[in-house]
């Protein structure tokens, strides 16, 4: 008898089984929720330190540190949220209440960091947006976590779990687009407090969805499972998650320095302004979201640690052809063009390879563990992306004080930081070919 992949109803007795994919709606409403969370990681990331810079007047640095602080806070709460998670999972089979309560929060203080009330009542606002995006961060940890678990667990076949990140990954996609593309449009024309409250709609919308579908994707496990909060850092231990975590950190800190940059780069540029960066991560986003597919298919015949790292080389070239030259010239198209194909695969590549290492591990141990290390890993991640910001404002007030011209600084920043790290980023991807390897070789248990 096949296992079920979802809770079998014992008012229909109805299952689905655990070798047949989720139903389209059902995969299409939990993909979804990555809209909100692609919208709450791109908008702070993209035009949080250029609006208390350049609109609230902050000194550079000191929002660098307000953005890195609250990221690094999640450190601490993520991996408590994960084992949170794993003990509601081990009792009940649940994991959607705590995404109940980042659906109901974390949008709500997103639109308050942009409001105009905000930056209008208090003499230094830097603070009060600083603590309110402290709290938003904080509650979308709730959310954040146990979805991003849910692909380890939803079913025994590694190509199911594959190709439910698959549509995750294009979703946020979609959400990096409405984050990145329409946010700074709307802000440009229509200001900060209208974008601030369009995209927290929207970020609820998704998370609301993506809830409900969980609750339907959600099966209890399959075995009894003891618990496995104390041996959260064991979990950093296996060499195929060190070196996986290594590299994302490296390509990870690497994209948020280019996200970061964009503003700053456009705006010194003639003919541009800052509502350029949506035009220009429009090309990326859209060319990623078009090869997600692509990625998702190499990585498969040639194993995602492979594709990981051609991603890493590409995304490097197009940093390095966008600093030389600009989105004008055919150098920097071609660069643009590289970093959306690379982008792309950084979607895809270390969270299929994420949920190999967590249904590893927890099959082979037979613990609840997966929320917990997801925990470790999104708070890894996050506070990658605030290095982009707090990088890119110290860099911005180092040079300040040098004899460097504001547009040479701003492309050695664009240009060496992000080629440095993708580099750094390529050795440690090697070592993660083991955990999807190509169909032709044989699956290492770890």
């Amino acid at each position: 008898m096949r296992r079920t992949l979802a809770h079998q109803s014992t008012k229909s007795g109805s299952a689905v089984t655990a070798d047949l994919p989720p139903s389209l709606p059902l995969t299409l409403g939990f993909a979804v929720g990555s809209v909100s969370t692609g919208i709450f990681v791109t908008t702070p990331g993209l035009i949080l330190l250029f609006y208390l810079t350049e609109v609230v007047g902050a000194p550079p640095a000191m929002s660098g540190l307000a953005i890195l602080f609250a990221k690094v806070w999640t450190i601490l709460i993520d991996p408590g949220i994960g084992i949170a998670s794993d003990r509601l999972r081990r009792r009940s089979g649940q994991r959607s209440p705590l995404l109940w309560m980042g659906t109901l929060t974390y949008p709500f203080f997103f639109v308050l960091m942009f409001s105009p009330f905000v930056a209008t009542a208090f003499d230094e606002p830097l603070w009060p947006i600083a603590i309110l995006f402290f709290l938003a961060t904080s509650t979308a940890s709730t959310f954040s976590v146990p979805y991003v678990t849910v692909p380890a667990e939803v079913s025994d076949d590694p190509r199911i779990r594959a190709r439910l990140v698959g549509w995750r990954s294009a979703f946020v996609m979609i959400g990096l687009i409405v984050g990145g593309v329409a946010a700074p449009i709307i802000s440009g024309r229509l200001g900060y407090g209208v974008m601030g409250a369009s995209m927290g709609a929207v970020m609820f919308a998704g998370a609301l969805a993506a809830t409900l579908a969980t609750r339907r994707l959600e099966r209890p496990p399959t075995v009894q499972l003891t618990p496995g909060a104390g041996n959260i850092w064991r979990f950093p231990v296996l060499p195929e998650f060190r070196a996986l975590v290594t590299a994302n950190v490296y390509m990870v800190v690497s994209v948020a320095i280019v996200f970061a940059a964009l503003p700053y780069f456009l705006a010194q540029l003639p003919d541009f302004g800052t509502d350029a960066v949506g035009y220009v991560m429009a090309v990326i986003i859209g060319l990623a979201l078009v090869t997600i597919p692509v990625w998702s298919w190499l990585g498969e015949r040639v194993g995602f640690g492979i594709a990981f790292a051609m991603a890493a080389f590409t995304f490097s070239a197009g940093c390095a052809a966008l600093a030389v030259s600009d989105p004008t010239h055919g150098t920097g198209r071609s660069g643009l063009v590289l970093m959306g194909i690379a982008f792309g695969a950084l979607q895809v590549c270390p969270y299929v390879l994420f949920a190999e290492a967590c249904n590893r591990y927890a099959t082979n141990r037979d613990e609840a563990v997966q929320a917990a290390f997801t925990g470790l890993w999104t708070a890894i991640e996050k506070v990658a992306l605030a290095c982009g910001p707090l990088f890119v404002g110290i860099g911005l007030s180092v040079m300040a004080g040098s004899e460097t011209r504001p547009e040479s600084a701003i492309r050695w920043i664009l240009g060496v930081s992000p080629v440095a790290l993708a580099a750094m980023a390529i050795i440690p991807m090697s070592n993660t070919h083991r955990l999807y390897p190509a169909p032709s070789a044989p699956k290492v248990k770890a």
